[in-house]
């Protein structure tokens, strides 16, 4: 698994919900582009991967619907057929779309430390192996270190929601 960086960002609050303008966060991450390559070259999990997007629909004796698709995984989406779709057509470089789900996780890494896990999930990757623990399962991409003055104001429990509210939209994982 490649290895973390350490990167600050500062996160600009306009000033409405807390004192300060603006405040330093400090992450640290795994590179997404590095984690993705090493899962697609996992022989493990080639078996549970979808490359390419699906249509699916309702078979019902021996009738398709075509009317009423069915969507029971990411690579079903409508989104994803046209993004392949507008994939370039190269066969000396095939490509393929990997969709991917970051998440902000609120809960405590420990009490000690007020580090909260970001966690990514490879949505070409199976359901029943992508939802479980292990080789398939979600990646632990980084960590978000809590700005101090979150834990002491007068509403620690609504400044810290509010304030992970504003980094969901703000945050992008950068590259070193």
């Amino acid at each position: 698994m490649p290895q973390f960086h350490t990167k600050k960002l500062k996160i600009d609050s306009d000033g409405r919900e807390f004192s300060e303008k603006s405040y330093n966060v400090e992450i640290e991450f795994r590179d997404p582009w590095e984690v993705t390559k090493r899962l697609v070259r996992d022989s493990t999990l080639a078996s549970v991967s979808t490359w390419f997007s699906q249509e699916r629909y309702l078979c019902l004796h021996g009738v398709i619907d075509l009317s009423n698709p069915l969507y029971d995984e990411p690579w079903t989406a409508e989104t994803w057929h046209e993004v392949d779709d507008s994939l370039p057509a190269d066969d000396a470089y095939p490509s393929c779309y990997l969709g991917g789900h970051i998440w902000l996780d609120k809960g405590l890494v420990s009490t000690k430390v007020k580090m909260h896990p970001i966690l990514w999930r490879r949505c070409w990757i199976q359901s029943a192996t992508r939802n479980g623990s292990g080789n398939g399962g979600a990646t632990l991409l980084g960590f978000v270190k809590m700005v101090r003055v979150f834990f002491f104001s007068s509403s620690p429990v609504g400044c810290t929601l509010k304030w992970f509210s504003h980094l969901r939209f703000a945050i992008s994982i950068p590259r070193p």
